[in-house]
């Protein structure tokens, strides 16, 4: 079981990835923009965070860049999942530490996949 913070602005889509992790035995925690992720993950460090692009406050951009210079994040699988899919906004993640990118609207186990190569040694409860 991996302890997952998710952060996306739009909440149908928190409680629809909340369910996908928790049915998958993953703990999740939620956050609602870029800076209560940052907030919650210097906090709390989690196993991997999941992020959207565009939120309030703090994109998700510029939260990963934030988590990457953070000793206690800067090493924290990041799965970007976002519905920006062209190439300048997927250059952008990984130029901003990403360790995958998703588009909206994405596979469920495409996402789960992504979180088991990220945290390898933890899998599913």
């Amino acid at each position: 079981m991996a302890d997952v913070l998710v952060a996306d602005d739009q909440e149908d889509v928190l409680v629809l990835l909340r369910t996908i992790l928790e049915l998958e035995g993953h703990g999740v925690a939620l956050a609602s923009d870029g800076c209560q992720l940052v907030e919650k993950a210097v906090a709390a460090t989690p196993d991997v965070i999941i992020l959207d692009v565009m939120m309030p406050n703090l994109d998700g951009v510029s939260a990963l860049r934030m988590l990457r210079q953070h000793a206690s994040t800067a090493d924290v699988p990041v799965i970007v999942l976002s519905g920006k899919g062209d190439p300048g906004a997927i250059d952008a993640g990984f130029a901003a530490g990403a360790n995958s990118y998703l588009v909206k609207p994405f596979d469920p186990d495409e996402l789960v996949a992504e979180i088991n190569r990220a945290c390898p040694n933890i899998g599913a409860a």
